[in-house]
């Protein structure tokens, strides 16, 4: 079972639902890639932040949080 869920946010509070999950990968080393990958795609550049969710515990761990306010 893949443990490791992906999320991205382009809003403070997550969006309801599943709508801002990416994807679930086997390891976090894999969805900290994936992640990695996205930031540079266009359609998730400007995404304020990044979470890798482990499922068998349920610890966030953020990746990244941006501050796009001025």
């Amino acid at each position: 079972m893949k443990r490791f869920l992906l999320i991205v946010g382009y809003w403070y509070y997550p969006s309801a639902g599943t709508g801002d999950w990416v994807g679930i990968y086997n390891t976090y080393e894999e969805a900290l890639q994936k992640q990695k990958t996205l930031k540079e795609n266009l359609e998730y550049k400007t995404a304020d932040w990044y979470s890798i969710i482990d499922l068998n515990n349920w610890e966030n761990s953020v990746v990244e949080r941006i501050d796009n306010e001025e």
